[in-house]
């Protein structure tokens, strides 16, 4: 049986069911398909028990105990080898996220770590650590009538061929978010109508169907959230030009694959391309009391300010 959806602005065909993803019929030769295969004789030539992945004439192999044995070639498929009795939550939790960010990079498209949303029709992304509340303050924009865009990798798209730097653009990813149980409250969510994670009893997926963007936006900010124990108010700061290339590697999903892959130069380029034509900030956040309305008003206010302004690309 397979099945086909749209997922990261990709047509995508697969043989195991993808509930997150946008179910769509019949259509165009898709551009990705995913399979179901033995993949133990490979892992064994290629891998090492040392380590979960292996990249071996571009193509990457990540072996997830308890749950498969993937491998992503061409940027336009994906091989699964279950393992028995693996549940296919689990399974899904690496595909639409660790494989599907290898995918994105073979395709030229950077997958970085993070959330965004959609305000006045143009892209704005979170990144940050894990626990840095990317998640959740995506889902407050929802709350307040704006646009879920992506959640957990973001696709972007930046031209850089001959030196032409055309307006990168953020591609949604799938109509789900993964909020931890301490974020549902504030919220206004119940853990109780939710389906936790597979592996994290205390993180759930939270359908977004109703505030999801489906459509592809320019990317116009970028805000690196850092919460802080010193901070007593949300404070935010342009990042110096120099300073967004080492910004843009750190938050590059899974970015140990960038040299493995070869993709250096390329990862550069597209950085570059970034950091000229978008508002990169560093927004820092007290931790001992809730403050996600004025964050959100905070980036709605210097959003709306630079983008009127044409301000802050310079820096």
């Amino acid at each position: 049986m397979s099945n086909r959806y749209i997922g990261f602005g990709l047509q995508i065909w697969s043989e195991l069911t993808l509930p997150e993803l946008v179910k769509i019929r019949q259509g165009e030769e898709p551009d990705v398909r995913i399979e179901i295969g033995d993949l133990k004789r490979k892992w064994e030539e290629c891998g090492s028990p040392m380590t979960y992945f292996a990249v071996k004439d571009g193509e990457v192999f990540f072996n997830i105990p308890n749950a498969a044995l993937f491998r992503i070639d061409n940027g336009n498929r994906i091989t699964v080898s279950p393992e028995a009795g693996a549940d296919e939550a689990f399974i899904r939790l690496y595909l639409l996220g660790l494989c599907m960010s290898a995918l994105l990079l073979q395709r030229g498209v950077l997958p970085l770590h993070g959330s965004a949303v959609v305000v006045d029709g143009l892209a704005f992304a979170f990144l940050g650590n894990s626990g840095s509340g990317k998640s959740t303050l995506a889902a407050a924009f929802t709350r307040c009538g704006f646009r879920l865009l992506s959640d957990d990798v973001i696709a972007i798209s930046a031209s850089c061929e001959n030196n032409e730097r055309s307006t990168p653009v953020a591609i949604p990813s799938f109509p789900y978010q993964k909020l931890w149980n301490a974020s549902l409250e504030p919220l206004g969510l119940s853990g109780s109508a939710l389906s936790p994670i597979y592996g994290e009893t205390t993180k759930y997926a939270v359908p977004a169907s109703n505030v999801y963007s489906a459509a592809a936006v320019p990317l116009s900010g970028l805000f690196e959230l850092l919460p802080s124990e010193d901070a007593q108010k949300v404070d935010i700061a342009p990042v110096s030009r120099l300073e967004r290339f080492p910004l843009l590697g750190h938050h590059t999903f899974r970015n140990f694959l960038v040299p493995l892959l070869d993709l250096g130069d390329w990862h550069f380029r597209v950085s570059a391309s970034i950091a000229a034509k978008t508002d990169i900030y560093r927004l820092r956040r007290p931790t001992n009391r809730f403050a996600l309305n004025e964050m959100v008003d905070r980036i709605v206010e210097t959003a709306r300010v630079f983008n009127a302004g044409g301000m802050g690309r310079s820096e």
